[in-house]
């Protein structure tokens, strides 16, 4: 887990600068380098280990890790020897910037993570030397699952609601897409579908969903099913990466089903599709409904926008109809406009049923670069 370097230079050198070189078993983010403490009449190099545990954590601005600094001298561990550390990158706190070395040459420093999807990226030197270090802390994938206690009765009622759902309805859920960013903003469609257990629809039945496990929301918690026994939700990525699981229940029997939404880290830009409600003059993300006649055409609207809502002009969409069969798009540029938006046109098909399009980031955007 720890990596160290040391580094012996000519006499009379003030400082010597090696890099690191990889250790099998230690994060690759860090590095180091070794320098030396002067004195009036001798050098002492300064050899700088850093480790950390756990390794990763989740962005919940509440979990904390325990960073470790070993100084030695040769062979031996320099005590009484002040460690610096300061955070480069990410909103992360450190409990202490300054740290002497303790008897084994250790000091250590308390971190706790911060809440910016993003990994934290500290540094750590001696004064008087030019001996550093540097950490990579970065996101834990995590997941939560909440256990609800009630009442011996309650339970025994719970349980006879459960053992009756069977013999009236089926319940199915599905979502796509099944894997998102962690950026706070991407969405999932959740399909509910209640049937009695003839087959039939059963509609006008309320529903009721919630997250059981992982971070995101819920754009509505209860809905009722149509008149084919379905439904419709939204589910709103969090932002800490993790597995999320969205639980639907049909209250009067207790009869549950659920689904798993992925959720990986996030990229620096986020993108959403609406469309132009023609009766409201405003723009929906939900309840488009054209009628398959070959011809007409549905006015979209591609939003993209950094993680903090702001627009991102010049960036490259990719844009289709997933069922290629059904429908074409037409758009003049897949380019952002100053206000990060591309506007195109869904021209229906022939066949009836659900029709998606999908919009995806091309190009136009430095992955690379500090600020992303």
């Amino acid at each position: 887990m720890v990596r160290t370097l040391t580094a012996m230079g000519a006499v009379g050198a003030l400082i010597v600068l090696v890099s690191a070189a990889p250790a099998t078993g230690f994060p690759p983010s860090a590095s180091s380098t070794t320098g030396f403490l002067v004195s009036a009449d001798e050098f002492s190099p300064v050899n700088m280990a850093v480790d950390c545990y756990p390794q990763a954590l989740p962005n919940d601005g509440r979990s904390e890790a325990e960073i470790s600094v070993v100084l030695t001298d040769g062979e031996r561990p320099l005590a009484d020897t002040v460690v610096r550390a300061e955070i480069v990158d990410g909103d992360g706190i450190l409990f202490r910037e300054e740290v002497a070395t303790d008897s084994d040459g250790v000091a250590v420093f308390p971190y706790r993570a911060g809440l910016m999807p993003t990994s934290g990226q500290l540094a750590f030197s001696v004064p008087d030397t030019e001996a550093s270090a540097s950490l990579s802390i970065p996101l834990a994938p995590v997941s939560y699952l909440d256990v609800t206690l009630v009442t011996p009765e309650e339970y025994l009622a719970h349980l006879a609601r459960q053992a009756s759902a069977a013999p009236i309805y089926t319940l199915k859920a599905d979502v796509f897409p099944d894997q998102l960013a962690a950026d706070g903003g991407s969405l999932s469609s959740i399909w509910v579908e209640l049937r009695h257990t003839d087959g039939k629809p059963a509609p006008g039945v309320p529903l009721i969903a919630r997250i059981i496990s992982g971070e995101g929301s819920l754009e509505q918690a209860e809905v009722v099913t149509d008149s084919d026994g379905g439904a419709e939700l939204f589910f709103v990525a969090g932002l800490t990466p993790g597995t999320v699981t969205v639980q639907v229940m049909e209250p009067s029997t207790g009869l549950t089903t659920a689904v798993d939404i992925l959720l990986v880290e996030a990229g620096p830009a986020r993108v959403q599709l609406l469309y132009v409600d023609p009766l409201a003059a405003t723009l929906a993300r939900d309840g488009a409904l054209m009628p398959a006649d070959g011809v007409s055409g549905l006015p979209v609207v591609a939003e993209v926008t950094d993680l903090t809502g702001i627009p991102l002009s010049g960036v490259e969409l990719e844009l289709s109809v997933l069922d290629e069969t059904n429908g074409w798009i037409e758009v003049l540029d897949p380019v952002t406009d100053i206000a990060g938006r591309v506007e195109f046109i869904y021209h229906a098909g022939t066949a009836t049923g659900k029709v998606r399009l999908r919009a995806f980031i091309a190009g136009g955007l430095s992955y690379g670069e500090p600020g992303f």
